[in-house]
């Protein structure tokens, strides 16, 4: 849950990974921070084709994920510094690798597989994002920063700190 957001009585929670709960083109704006790459390639393209569905013609999606370039970053000046611990910080600033399955304990199962899901799946760089939209259908794609939005009040949602390091992209459905 994100620090400066209180959820309003009207906010749905859904699973990304099953058909959206909204009817077909009805969405004015979308706006995903740091969550598509919590899923694979595949079921990404799967959010964001349910994303295209409920957006209506005009509508705006805005996407923030990890740089992947920024993450090889990480672990190219880690090994310039500390070859030793340069695969252990890229592990830890990836979150990519999986939780190993616990021996026993149903509490033990249970916290691997919310922790699993946590990891994160895919790492994108700029091309491979703007591609994915571009094949779901949206137009448009244009990257941004902080703040610098088509979609009004943007300031009152975007958080600075989820830019570092990151991938912002917009695009519109046609």
């Amino acid at each position: 849950i994100l620090p400066n957001i209180k959820w309003t009585a009207n906010t749905t929670w859904m699973d990304l990974t099953k058909r959206f709960k909204y009817k077909d083109n009805t969405a004015d704006y979308i706006y995903s921070s740091h969550t598509l790459e919590h899923f694979t390639y595949e079921e990404a393209a799967f959010v964001l084709s349910e994303c295209f569905r409920v957006m209506k013609p005009g509508a705006v999606i805005r996407i923030i994920v990890p740089a992947l370039e920024a993450v090889i970053g990480i672990y190219f000046s880690t090994k310039e510094k500390d070859p030793g611990f340069a695969a252990v910080n890229f592990h830890n600033a990836t979150l990519y690798f999986e939780t190993p399955v616990p021996k026993k304990g149903l509490f033990s199962l249970w916290k691997y597989t919310i922790q699993k899901k946590n990891n994160h799946q895919f790492l994108y760089d700029k091309p491979a994002l703007k591609k994915q939209l571009e094949t779901t259908g949206f137009q448009g794609v244009v990257f941004k920063s902080y703040a610098d939005s088509l979609i009004p009040g943007i300031d009152k949602v975007d958080i600075p700190e989820r830019f570092e390091s990151a991938i912002c992209i917009e695009a519109k459905k046609g």
